[in-house]
């Protein structure tokens, strides 16, 4: 499923397996284990439950500059046991929290790994003006 078309400043994909091997190799972000596409691809692998897509920026030249590695879940309210419980139930009476559809959470990043984000830039070289 795709959400939006290719732009001149971005280009979107559905599946690490879209992704040429050109931008990964101008990316070079394959050094980090979160970022490298033989992980990425895994997640995916093992969570069809999970809608995916990536982001990649582009500079004026169509030069890959950003990767974005995000993730739609389904959090179900059900789930909140114990202190948080009241918090569900005022949810549902003021009707801010859905009785029997799950929520749709936007996740940037690895929502298995805590505190590692999702997007990675690319380390370029800035000319100085002489």
């Amino acid at each position: 499923m795709s959400c939006c078309t290719n732009t001149n400043t971005a280009l979107f994909f559905s599946s690490i397996d879209e992704i040429p091997s050109k931008i990964w190799d101008s990316l070079q972000c394959s050094n980090n284990i979160y970022f490298d596409p033989n992980f990425l691809k895994s997640i995916e692998k093992n969570h069809s439950e999970i809608l995916f897509s990536y982001i990649v920026l582009v500079d004026k030249n169509n030069s890959p500059t950003a990767f974005a590695s995000i993730k739609i879940i389904d959090f179900h309210i059900n789930a909140i046991k114990n202190e948080l419980e009241f918090l569900k139930n005022i949810g549902r009476k003021l009707r801010v929290l859905p009785s029997k559809k799950p929520l749709k959470l936007l996740i940037c990043g690895n929502s298995f790994v805590s505190g590692e984000h999702g997007v990675f830039i690319k380390k370029m070289k800035i000319k100085k003006p002489s």
